[in-house]
């Protein structure tokens, strides 16, 4: 049965249902909270959070992490980890905003005629917080830690290994680490990874 509430007001119940102290512009179907989270790995992070849905009818979460690579020449270590991140997820992607270091991940749902769920309001999220919780340790050692980022995320994928067998509290579905045999290849300087589409909150978030 389609869901009678429109999408934006979806993202309003789910908020309230969960006691999310959130921030709304209903003109640009908007909405905005902070979050501190430490239900997945054990560790305390606050996350900056955008849910966002587009004129064209996608809905688009953003976590930013808190913390930010102001250092340019940093910028090909950590676009190195986030595409060494990215490589194995099957939900959602890593960036790293070049003009002002900001490190985020970004999601996508395509919302069909039957609406938006409430469900996948929050298996969307819940998936978007287990991987921001699974990385940002990585992404820290790489750029205050000075550890090279193939090790880093190599690490990622360890400790979440082990931390699948310990923990069984979450509800999040884990995405596991690709198969594929590695080959090694020189580092290259690539441009930082981009979303789907063009549609993007604004600024200022």
């Amino acid at each position: 049965m389609p869901n009678s509430l429109t999408p934006f007001e979806t993202l309003l119940k789910h908020c309230e249902e969960h006691k999310i102290h959130y921030r709304s512009d209903a003109d640009k179907k908007l909405i905005h909270f902070t979050l501190w989270d430490n239900r997945v790995l054990n560790h305390e992070t606050l996350y900056d959070v955008t849910w966002f849905i587009t004129d064209s009818g996608i809905l688009r979460m953003y976590l930013a992490l808190p913390v930010r690579v102001i250092d340019k020449k940093m910028h090909p270590l950590v676009i190195e980890a986030v595409t060494r991140a990215n490589y194995g997820l099957t939900v959602g992607h890593f960036n790293l905003d070049m003009s002002d270091g900001l490190v985020e991940f970004h999601m996508y749902y395509p919302i069909g005629a039957a609406g938006l769920e409430d469900e996948t309001v929050g298996d969307l999220f819940m998936n978007g917080l287990y991987t921001c919780d699974r990385f940002f340790p990585a992404f820290m050692r790489v750029i205050f830690g000075g550890l090279a980022p193939q090790d880093a995320i190599e690490l990622a994928w360890r400790d979440d290994q082990s931390e699948e067998g310990a923990d069984t509290k979450t509800s999040a579905p884990a995405q596991k680490r690709p198969t594929a045999k590695k080959t090694r290849r020189p580092r290259k300087k690539t441009a930082h990874p981009k979303g789907e589409g063009t549609d993007h909150p604004p600024k200022g978030r």
